[in-house]
C-alpha cells in the first residue's frame, strides 16, 4: 500500500501529500467508512467514490479497488 500511496503522490506536479490528504478518503476500511458518516451526518447527499491512479495499478489493481468499494464499503454507507 505504501508504495502505490508513493506513487500517487506527486510533489512535483501539484498533487502533493498535503493536496492528496485533504482531498481523498485515506486509511482503513473502517476509517473510510467512518469518514463516509461523517459528510453524511455534515449534510451530504452524494460522494463520488473511485480508486486513486498511480503508475503501479493495473488492471486487476483497479478490479480489486472496485470490488472493494462495492462490496465492502458501500454497503455500510448506502441507504
Amino acid at each position: 500500500q505504501h508504495q502505490v500511496y508513493s506513487s500517487f503522490v506527486d510533489d512535483a506536479g501539484g498533487r502533493g501529500s498535503e493536496y492528496v490528504e485533504n482531498h481523498y478518503l485515506l486509511g482503513s476500511v473502517e476509517e473510510i467508512i467512518e469518514q463516509l458518516h461523517q459528510y453524511r451526518e455534515a449534510g451530504f447527499d452524494t460522494v463520488i467514490l473511485a480508486p486513486p491512479g498511480s503508475q503501479e495499478y493495473d488492471d486487476r489493481a483497479y478490479e480489486r479497488q472496485i470490488d472493494r468499494l462495492s462490496t465492502t464499503i458501500l454497503p455500510e454507507v448506502v441507504e
